[in-house]
């Protein structure tokens, strides 16, 4: 008949409250039952030999007398109802162990894992530690622009750029480039008067001003005045008066008094 090995060889049975303890004590009084089990197969009145009765008395299970088998039977079924309670016992509380904890390698999104501590720093060390805010838009800087500093800038800022047509007295606004050309072509203008017979002569022209005055003319055939001629201009025209002799062509240089001509 083979020893009993849980119940007189093995060393004492694991203590401790660790995942890998409960489980070790749970094999080890599952062993221990099993051994129990076989002990209630062989204690009848023909199958107890003296090995094991031995054994039963070494462990203490058993009373010197034979006639007492039928109690040992008891006190290993009450064992074995004990035992099958701390397993029970034992598999709650392994109910409530996370059976193996399963590490991120880096924080990743939606993950219900612990990260590692390498991949935490890892994602840290990527971070800027403190940010530095600018009160106001500085030049070859790199930081951020607190709101109220770029309100402010801005608020200094036109919204809209509004350029006049022409230059334009008292006006802070840019002027278009067309009104700029077109005031600096009037500026000082030629007014043709082409072939002239007869005097007074009229010349219109939208350019010409009222302000406008000669600076200069110029006569096809200088001998064809004769006395002094009087030029006067108004808002969009120009008059020549006095007297002429034959025919001439006649070109006016107008501007603005004090607009010297080269």
């Amino acid at each position: 008949m083979a020893k009993l090995k849980v119940l007189g060889e093995n060393p004492p049975p694991p203590r401790g409250n660790s995942e890998e303890q409960l489980r070790d004590l749970r094999d080890y009084l599952t062993r221990l039952k099993d051994e129990l089990e076989f002990l209630l197969t062989h204690l009848g009145a023909d199958n107890v030999d003296s090995e094991m009765l031995e054994s039963l008395r070494r462990i203490g299970w058993i009373e010197e007398e034979a006639d007492q088998t039928a109690g040992d039977i008891g006190t290993i079924q009450e064992q074995i109802t004990g035992i099958n309670g701390e397993i029970e016992d034992i598999n709650t509380a392994l109910a409530g162990k996370q059976d193996t904890l399963t590490f991120d390698n880096a924080p990743t999104s939606g993950s219900g894992n612990p990260v590692k501590s390498g991949g935490i720093f890892t994602a840290l060390a990527g971070k800027q530690d403190t940010l530095t805010f600018d009160d106001s838009p500085t030049a070859s800087s790199s930081n951020p622009v607190k709101s109220g500093g770029v309100y402010a800038a801005l608020s200094g800022k036109q919204d809209t750029l509004t350029f006049d047509n022409s230059p334009t007295s008292g006006s802070n606004n840019p002027v278009k480039s067309g009104g700029v050309y077109s005031a600096l072509a009037t500026e000082i203008m030629i007014v043709d008067f082409g072939t002239i017979s007869s005097l007074p002569a009229t010349k219109s022209n939208a350019a010409i001003k009222a302000d406008h005055v000669v600076l200069a003319y110029e006569l096809g055939t200088p001998g064809a005045q004769t006395g002094d001629w009087t030029i006067t201009t108004s808002a969009g025209s120009v008059s020549v008066s006095g007297t002429i002799v034959g025919s001439t062509t006649l070109k006016l240089v107008l501007g603005l008094p004090g607009t010297s001509i080269s």
